[in-house]
């Protein structure tokens, strides 16, 4: 399974949820008195012995979970979640805009101070006050507003170098990737903001990690890239991309349309494209559906994430790229009971039980 864990709270109580990125199945639900690596530790190990084996696991800065991993001794590579890493950006930027539109207020207000003083007669009201000159207001405006301008810029640029394709359909350079994303650390901290200059030490700090996915995916697919040309690359990941709408058309097979000896390699480029992860985001979304019901019980009952779990793992999806599916089928289970088949397995027992007493 492509993992995903994150740690969600009802008041002090702490649960580790931990989802597969493939077929969005429930792994682990389950509330626990601490948080600490050998809380965690158990539970990876827990389900190391039910049979569950992981590719990788992505997850955010939760010291608790990393530790955990470390405890149980799962030898994966661990993903941190790209989202957590860069969004602290999306703060920045909007103080950043706050900065600019206080500074053009400011330039404006000494532009009308400069007029009323230079008016052969002074309008009724109290007078603007200003402690700056026209210029040095306007030169501020412009610094505050070229300093937004370039790390939006900059910002967009490590955003769309981190992802593992280009805007022609070929596979990113890892080497490329780590030049642009370099660069655009300095000149971050050109930029004269302590701010900015924190959020740049702190994607220095992490550059090995967020590059991780992309050094896996390069050596992933070297081998099965020698013997393609660039046109054939873009034309396999350009169908990759857009697989859900070919299948519409109705093409079955990823290989419909390759020359028959391409076949194994674009297996290959499918096999690795799907498991390209560095996300935990569907962990997450798990939390915003389990929220309301802990807020209604305020708490964790022993008998509510188990219940939660079950009925998502047996749930259908009614929309989206999963529809018609449950999350089980999608893990490749078979013979997977409906909820409802599950829902009268489970009221039959009870019945037959209490007929019995």
């Amino acid at each position: 399974v492509l993992g995903e864990a994150d740690e969600i709270f009802q008041g002090r109580n702490p649960c580790l949820t931990v989802v597969d990125g493939h077929s969005f199945a429930i792994l682990h639900l389950s509330p626990q008195a601490g948080r600490d690596a050998t809380t965690w530790g158990g539970s990876f190990l827990d389900l190391l012995e039910q049979g569950i084996r992981f590719q990788d696991v992505a997850c955010d800065g939760a010291r608790g979970i990393r530790s955990g991993m470390e405890q149980a001794e799962l030898s994966v590579p661990l993903r941190p979640d790209l989202f957590h890493l860069l969004r602290e950006a999306g703060g920045l930027m909007r103080s950043l805009e706050r900065q600019a539109y206080k500074a053009i207020e400011q330039a404006d207000k000494v532009h009308r101070a400069k007029q009323e003083a230079n008016m052969p007669k002074r309008r009724r009201g109290r007078q603007l006050k200003v402690e700056t000159s026209l210029a040095e207001a306007q030169a501020h405006q412009q610094q505050t507003i070229n300093r937004y301008d370039w790390f939006v810029w900059l910002h967009s640029e490590i955003r769309q170098a981190l992802e593992p394709w280009t805007c022609t359909d070929m596979l990113v350079s890892t080497q490329q990737t780590r030049e642009t994303i370099q660069t655009a650390i300095a000149l971050l901290k050109e930029l004269g903001d302590a701010n900015i200059n924190a959020y740049a030490k702190k994607l220095a700090k992490h550059e090995d990690e967020l590059l991780a996915p992309l050094v896996w995916l390069e050596q992933q697919l070297a081998p099965h890239r020698q013997s393609l040309d660039s046109g054939m690359e873009a034309a396999i990941i350009w169908a990759y991309r857009h697989w859900e709408e070919l299948e519409k058309s109705g093409i079955e097979n990823p290989c419909e349309g390759f020359p028959s000896e391409l076949r194994p390699v674009i297996e290959a480029f499918w096999q690795a494209l799907s498991t390209f992860h560095r996300s935990s985001s569907l962990a997450e979304s798990i939390h915003s559906w389990i929220r309301p019901y802990l807020q209604a019980h305020r708490g964790m009952p022993d008998w509510l994430m188990p219940l939660l779990q079950l009925y998502w793992n047996h749930h259908t999806f009614q929309r989206g790229k999963r529809k018609g599916n449950t999350p089980l089928s999608l893990a490749g289970l078979d013979d997977i009971p409906t909820w409802s088949q599950v829902l009268d397995s489970l009221l039959g027992e009870s019945a037959v039980e209490s007929q019995a007493a």
